[in-house]
């Protein structure tokens, strides 16, 4: 007998049945088999709705998935959208790890979307440091992001992130006194042409951004 991953009767059920299925296959395809092994991937509310079967209502595995079908059809017509993803938040106290999966499994849930689209709306709901960090890596696997984030957030926990940021203010800041002074220096010039001044002042503008702090 196989290992079931056990439904609890709050997923998709035709997702259940086809996992089921293909899990069987190398054991036994017979009718019988089928329906009593079934008992064995259920728990939850699930279970209770099986030991609650009328069993003269059953008489064929065919009978046994389409009354399990037809009972948890409201989750079916419940299936999560992109819109559920879009909703969705990372919970106190969630690792990341955690709410990645949690994210996954539903972003599978959804029908018809790639991967790369589960990463990029999983970004998405990051906060926006995890989300510039994170952008250069939403075409590789979804493993190869959590991991990226996770060690995001081991730095973050032991001071690193704030000691890069404090860095990148600090060059702000320079750059900033830098492009007042050399601004002060063209005006001390007198020069009177508008468009001469405009000009030496968006190319020192930018010269002063491409100097390292």
């Amino acid at each position: 007998m196989p290992e079931f991953e056990k439904y609890d009767g709050t997923k998709n059920p035709r997702d259940h049945i086809l996992s089921f299925q293909n899990k069987m296959v190398p054991f036994s395809t017979d009718d019988k088999f089928l329906m009593y092994s079934f008992m064995f991937s259920l728990t939850g509310s699930a279970i209770t709705w099986y030991n609650q079967l009328d069993p003269r209502s059953i008489q064929s595995w065919s009978d046994m998935t389409k009354a399990f079908l037809a009972h948890f059809k409201y989750l079916m017509d419940l299936a999560p959208t992109r819109d559920t993803l879009t909703n969705m938040a990372r919970k106190p106290e969630e690792s990341l790890t955690a709410y990645g999966q949690r994210f996954r499994e539903v972003g599978l849930m959804v029908p018809g979307l790639p991967e790369r689209e589960v990463n990029s709306l999983f970004l998405r709901t990051l906060p926006k440091e995890y989300f510039k960090a994170l952008l250069p890596k939403m075409t590789e696997s979804y493993s190869s992001l959590i991991m990226t984030g996770e060690a995001m957030e081991a730095a973050k926990k032991m001071g690193y992130m704030d000691d890069v940021s404090e860095h990148a203010k600090r060059g702000q800041r320079k750059r900033k006194e830098r492009y007042t002074q050399w601004e002060k220096q063209i005006s001390s010039l007198g020069i009177r042409d508008n468009n001469i001044t405009q000009e030496t002042t968006e190319l020192l503008r930018l010269l002063s951004l491409s100097q390292r702090p």
